[in-house]
């Protein structure tokens, strides 16, 4: 026997142990080998068989396949956490793996977008098991504390639940129900008026929304563990929907949990996210298993980063000259949910404690101009909402402090009455608050709600990315994206005021030369003074420091934009 056919039996008879071990049927067995024969002869697969093979499994296994009523099953119901532990392929290499046999396969759109799916509520968990173990540590005590299990014969009482009981238990009756209601993204959406019990206590030491945690409860929590009652799966005090963690109760209860919620991991295809419970949780997924102990939670930090980040890798880009390239603070990529869950935590914590009104300090200086803009100011930011109203006047104060201290005594009245810098701002403001909670925002539809022009909308927003530095990452980077949108396109579309500036200033447009310094050229002389022009404001070196003490573009030069050369000369009197 040749090496190559030596080669290709013991390829073939892992192959076979693995089927073995699955209880593969011989319909899919054949499917999976056959193409895996077929993708090995046209492509050189790098890395371990096995894992290729799990690959071709998978696939196979999620084909429909005909049943006796004349109907078809969705896959053949055996566990993709099966196959990826008899395997011994981790979570992260096989999504990493699909993708790539997803190409060479030539699969259908269709199948690539379920196992994209899959992969982004995979990820969702992880992000909510990493919250769900701090929770749980503050409530219960430590698992060390539980008394060693003694074993009891039939007819003695059952022991109470274990605090590693409890927390296993919590987190598959999570999986096996989280979702929403289907209207509790709906503007008619209304939750219930019963009592909070000691969820405000919990949303108030974990950053969670009181109201979004009260709907959930009332509408669908309530709803589907009375559903389980009925179904006999929870055992206890029907009438309060308690009970099921008493000894009597608590065995029948987490058994069928576990069995209805193992069908339904089956029959749908999905991941088993019991997974991060195991004790090979590390090995598996990359993720923590449950270490509830004091400290437990320090090495959790990098695994999970592992799994969020595989997901989204930076490409190359080349650099641009737009501000704030390289404003934003270091950090790593994220998934668009953990990114939008970071936003909207960096968003309240930024405002926390502010009215959606002006500060003492701010009345004070507004008050102390020749004409007071309080009501011109206040008659702008009434018309728009909480958040992006409170943001407004944080942002125009820190603003307002900068001018102060470049101009002195000078009187801000002029600056403060142009109605179009105000509202580029809370424009501005608005869209941050729509992207922290919405990704990727509503730009340009939200300028063009308040038919204020791209053009004049893009010169606000360095402004406020240098006033404001407690900004989130991901929210800079978001502006980042509409300076470039407004450059290469909507600040030369039909009708910008762009035209108009470019007339005024004799058909004469800013050289690259007028409006960088001189050492962002290739080759060019950095001695050389950069000529002033009216429609661009002055370069200056300013780092900037964000709230962790961290300098913001180090070594990048960024526009020195004051908001009287910004305010003057491009924004006209309305």
């Amino acid at each position: 026997m040749s090496e190559e056919e030596e080669g290709l039996q013991r390829t073939r008879q892992g192959f076979e142990d693995l089927c073995r071990a699955l209880n593969m049927d011989e319909e899919a067995r054949t499917e999976a080998w056959k193409n895996y024969q077929n993708i090995n002869k046209n492509y050189t697969l790098e890395g371990s068989e096995l894992h290729w093979q799990a690959c071709a499994l998978y696939v196979a296994c999620r084909t429909s396949v005909p049943t006796v009523g004349k109907g078809t099953a969705e896959g053949n119901y055996v566990s993709l956490t099966r196959i990826l532990r008899c395997a011994e392929l981790s979570l992260i290499e096989f999504f990493s793996k699909m993708k790539k046999w997803e190409d060479m396969a030539n699969l259908p759109q269709e199948f690539r977008q379920r196992t994209d799916k899959l992969e982004r509520n995979f990820t969702v968990s992880a992000v909510i098991f990493k919250k769900y173990v701090p929770i749980f540590q503050d409530i219960f005590r430590p698992p060390s504390d539980d008394p060693p299990r003694v074993q009891r014969g039939r007819k003695q009482r059952r022991h109470p639940c274990t605090v590693t009981e409890v927390f296993n238990f919590c987190w598959t009756l999570f999986v096996h129900a989280k979702g929403l209601p289907a209207d509790f993204g709906s503007r008619d959406f209304k939750p219930g008026l019963g009592p909070l019990c000691f969820i405000e206590q919990l949303c108030k030491l974990h950053d969670g929304l009181v109201l979004e945690a009260k709907g959930v409860k009332e509408h669908f929590w309530k709803p589907f563990i009375r559903k389980l009652f009925d179904k006999k799966v929870l055992k206890g005090k029907e009438e309060s929907l308690t009970g099921f963690l008493d000894p009597a109760n608590f065995g029948d209860s987490f058994m069928s949990l576990g069995r209805v919620y193992e069908e339904r991991v089956l029959s749908t295809g999905s991941l088993d996210e019991r997974i991060f419970l195991g004790e090979t949780a590390n090995a598996d997924i990359g993720t923590p298993g449950p270490c509830l102990c004091a400290g437990g939670m320090e090495n959790t930090e990098q695994p999970l980063n592992r799994l969020l980040g595989a997901q989204t890798t930076s490409a190359p880009h080349p650099p641009t000259p737009l501000t704030g390239r390289r404003c934003a603070p270091d950090g790593g990529g994220g998934t668009p949910v953990s990114t939008a869950m970071q936003s909207v935590s960096r968003l309240h914590s930024l405002l926390a404690g502010l009215r959606n009104s002006p500060s003492e300090r701010l009345a004070t200086i507004l008050r102390e101009c020749v004409r007071d803009p309080s009501e011109a100011i206040a008659k702008v930011a009434a018309k728009y909402f909480r958040l992006a109203e409170a943001l407004y006047y944080k942002i125009l104060e820190a603003v307002i402090e900068q001018e102060k201290k470049r101009l002195g005594d000078s009187d801000l009245s002029v600056i403060l009455e142009h109605d179009l810098f105000h509202r580029s701002l809370l424009v501005c403001c608005l869209e941050i608050v729509i992207f922290s909670y919405r990704p990727p925002g509503d730009f340009p539809r939200v300028i063009e709600i308040f038919d204020l022009p791209p053009y004049h909308f893009y010169k606000v927003i360095e402004v406020l990315v240098r006033a404001e530095e407690g900004l989130f990452r991901e929210v800079v980077k978001h502006l980042n994206r509409i300076e470039e949108q407004v450059l290469e396109s909507l600040a030369w579309s039909t009708g910008s005021p762009l035209w108009d500036s470019i007339r005024e200033a004799k058909n004469h447009v800013p050289t690259c030369q007028e409006v960088m310094p001189a050492q962002n050229f290739e080759g060019a002389d950095c001695s050389s003074s950069t000529v002033g022009s009216p429609l661009t404001p002055s370069r200056m070196s300013e780092p900037r420091t964000n709230t962790a003490g961290t300098a913001r573009g180090e070594n990048h030069k960024l526009t020195g934009v004051q908001v009287s050369h910004v305010v003057l000369p491009l924004y006209p009197r309305m």
